[in-house]
């Protein structure tokens, strides 16, 4: 249930945010699901999980002026370069939720279209890494919905020893956004949680 609260959250983008209550919000409530973020960027999703129930305990970017958004936001670590060699990820909390944005330019019909030989094309694919040696219960991949489909199995195979996949193409305009954007949502769940892993339907609108 929360995390289709999430996904209801994240897509229906179409409110003036209101960070001043999110910031609140995320210093006085008790703990209860966690959620960490790979490329935060601008914090949206960062803002419609904390929306949703979710405590943020860590994210990561390069950019830093979105870093100390990051930080002021949710009053919790920014741990840098996602993809830096040197990180012991058994360092830091495993969150029960793992959202990834990774860039898209290089999978946008609007963006270079060089894929995963682009400059930060290849992120998409080898984020399959980090999410094996973080290990959260639950993660969602979001990536424009023209992203080659050859990127996307090479994704979704190495994690299914471990997780049970879900992904659909949603247009955010279903979901009442004034865009008509379309993005393909990656879903996984940890095979440990049983039945819920098999059975999860995405959110409709």
């Amino acid at each position: 249930m929360a995390l289709n609260i999430i996904m209801s959250e994240v897509i229906a983008q179409n409110e003036r945010m209101p960070i001043q209550k999110i910031k609140r919000d995320v210093r006085n409530k008790s703990r209860g699901y966690t959620v960490a973020t790979l490329c935060s960027g601008g914090c949206l999703d960062t803002i419609a999980s904390v929306m949703a129930g979710y405590t943020p305990v860590w994210g990561t970017e390069v950019n830093e002026k979105l870093r100390a958004l990051w930080r002021a936001l949710t009053n919790s670590p920014d741990l840098g370069d996602t993809f830096d060699p040197h990180r012991d990820w058994g360092d830091e909390e495993t969150p029960d939720l793992l959202w990834s944005g990774q860039p898209c330019p290089d999978h946008s019909v609007m963006g270079k279209q060089r894929g995963v030989d682009g400059e930060t094309g290849w992120m998409y694919v080898t984020q399959w890494q980090v999410i094996l040696k973080v290990k959260p219960k639950t993660f969602i991949l979001e990536q424009v919905d023209n992203v080659d489909s050859a990127a996307v199995e090479a994704l979704t195979e190495q994690l299914t020893d471990e997780y049970e996949i879900h992904q659909k193409v949603i247009s955010v305009r279903d979901f009442n956004d004034i865009s008509n954007r379309k993005r393909l949502f990656i879903v996984g769940l940890h095979k440990s949680l049983g039945e819920p892993s098999r059975t999860f339907k995405f959110p409709t609108p």
